[in-house]
């Protein structure tokens, strides 16, 4: 019994290491509120969204390359200009609803 249990605890340890991963492509669904970034030159308005690298996170969507859609009834406003990214792109920021 002893030998089961001493056989079995590392697949514990194995198995509480295995989490689910975030997207780092930015895949995931927008948030409730809040801004959302992402680089100018990347920004499309269309079909009553706005298509861009959206990310929550400015940081990240100066890294992000991976393009969504951000429904225009979710922005309040209009885009409005932001910081610049360490590899030059400027970002926008959108204020959610």
């Amino acid at each position: 019994m002893k030998l089961a249990l001493i056989a079995c605890a590392p697949l514990v340890v194995l198995a509480a290491c295995a989490t689910p991963q975030a997207s780092i492509g930015g895949g995931g669904a927008a948030p409730a509120s809040g801004a959302m970034y992402c680089w100018k030159d990347r920004l499309v308005a269309a079909d009553g969204k706005l298509q861009c690298n959206w990310n929550a996170d400015a940081r990240e969507a100066c890294k992000s390359a991976f393009v969504t859609d951000l429904p225009r009834d979710r922005v309040a406003g209009e885009p409005r200009e932001g910081n610049f990214c360490p590899n030059g792109q400027r970002l926008v920021a959108v204020q959610l609803r």
